[in-house]
């Protein structure tokens, strides 16, 4: 067997061992990523960890102190029952990972809000997220 096909094997067994739930972590750990990539929040380095504590989906924690750097840790914390849950699909903890992202997008303003921030930097960040949509959303739904 040439090196390609053994690691395709090797891949596909490795597939085939994990169980729903591991395969569902992955999933969601995949898909925070996509999103995170697609609305270029590269600077943020995201810990994607399971929630000590059930009672949604996932949510996204911040380090506060992080959030005027260039580069920032979050945390994304994703729920065990949501995703021990059988009844949970793919479409449900997609749609999850992309509301956690949405969190993370926009998380400052909540931040702006919370600690009274200038209406100046408010509408900075607004704009700042806008011009991300335009580069992104926009030009999906133009072109269809």
């Amino acid at each position: 067997m040439e090196k390609k096909s053994k690691l395709i094997f090797a891949l596909y067994v490795e597939i085939k061992l994990m169980n729903n739930v591991d395969k569902k972590i992955k999933f969601f750990t995949e898909r925070v990523l996509i999103y995170q990539k697609y609305f270029g929040l590269l600077s943020y380095e995201i810990d994607i960890l399971p929630q000590i504590k059930d009672g949604t989906n996932a949510s996204t924690l911040f380090n506060d102190g992080d959030l005027g750097k260039a580069s920032r840790r979050v945390t994304i914390a994703y729920s065990l029952g949501f995703i021990n849950d059988e009844k949970t699909t793919l479409d449900e903890i997609d749609k999850s990972a992309f509301h956690e992202i949405c969190e993370l997008f926009l998380g400052k303003i909540r931040f702006f809000a919370e600690y009274g921030i200038s209406p100046v930097l408010v509408d900075n960040e607004i704009h700042s997220i806008i011009r991300t949509l335009e580069n992104t959303l926009f030009l999906e739904i133009k072109n269809k």
